[in-house]
């Protein structure tokens, strides 16, 4: 586990117990939304409920990839895709986590949560990022 995770960032996180069943939750893609080399934003579902995955970094010591997870409404989803919503209005305002996953084998290492306003600028996207509607 990446015990650092506060340190390294500078962030009031805490640590989530996670199960296998998150991690397949995690990695079930319903609809990729930026894609180069692989999945950067992607949308996943767990019955109702729709959560946005942002990559966001990559350690360089452990192999992590780490990802900004947070829950969305299919309505928000709807404008995001219609070209309505720009991402950073689509995950603001909500308690997020950090995933930390072995970008070699796929593994979840560890989940840390988080408010909103703690997420470091860095992480969030960019105000002008919106879904390219297709014409």
């Amino acid at each position: 586990m990446n015990t650092n995770f506060n340190e390294t960032l500078g962030l009031k996180a805490k640590s989530v117990s996670f199960t296998q069943e998150d991690n397949q939750v995690y990695w079930q893609h319903h609809k990729s939304l930026i894609y180069y080399d692989g999945d950067w934003f992607y949308i996943t579902r767990k019955d109702n409920e729709f959560f946005s995955v942002l990559w966001v970094d990559q350690s360089e010591n452990d192999n992590l990839d780490r990802w900004l997870v947070s829950s969305i409404t299919h309505a928000q989803l709807e404008d995001y895709i219609a070209g309505k919503l720009e991402a950073l209005k689509l995950i603001e305002n909500t308690v997020v986590r950090f995933l930390d996953v072995n970008y070699q084998t796929g593994e979840l290492h560890a989940v840390h949560e988080l408010d909103w306003q703690d997420v470091p600028n860095e992480y969030k996207p960019d105000e002008d990022l919106y879904h390219q509607v297709e014409e």
